[in-house]
């Protein structure tokens, strides 16, 4: 049973690899891989409070090629650190890069369209238009 799937991918050996955030962390979050063929789980990695802690947002993934390690965003809505999970699938040891990196960091920018402008609270401090 899944709390909300995210990051829906088919890696190399033909499993469907399905993050579940578990309601940001306060469940267990875990990838589960399941073999396209079969419909049958052949992998699942629940992620320790370390790794998924409470206020994460595990939601988009990528699978290498060789389909050994896995990369999944944290966007961390809540909790305010994002960062990437790197997931060894073979054993299913994982662990946390970039926390609250200025690259994860969401940026001050309005963007514009042709209808409005999308803006966030009060800090809008540049601004980005289609040229």
């Amino acid at each position: 049973m899944f709390s909300g799937p995210l990051g829906v991918a088919v890696d190399s050996k033909n499993r469907l690899c399905i993050i579940d955030p578990a309601e940001h962390g306060s469940d267990g979050a875990r990838l589960v891989g399941i073999g396209v063929a079969t419909g049958n789980v052949v992998k699942e990695i629940r992620f320790s409070s370390n790794i998924a802690p409470l206020g994460s947002f595990l939601q988009d993934s990528r699978i290498d090629p060789n389909a050994k390690t896995a990369y999944i965003a944290d966007a961390s809505f809540w909790r305010r650190s994002p960062g990437i999970v790197i997931v060894d699938l073979e054993s299913g040891k994982a662990r946390r890069v970039l926390d609250k990196h200025p690259s994860m960091m969401p940026m001050n920018l309005l963007v514009c369209n042709q209808i409005k402008d999308m803006r966030q609270g009060n800090r809008v401090n540049e601004s980005v238009t289609n040229g």
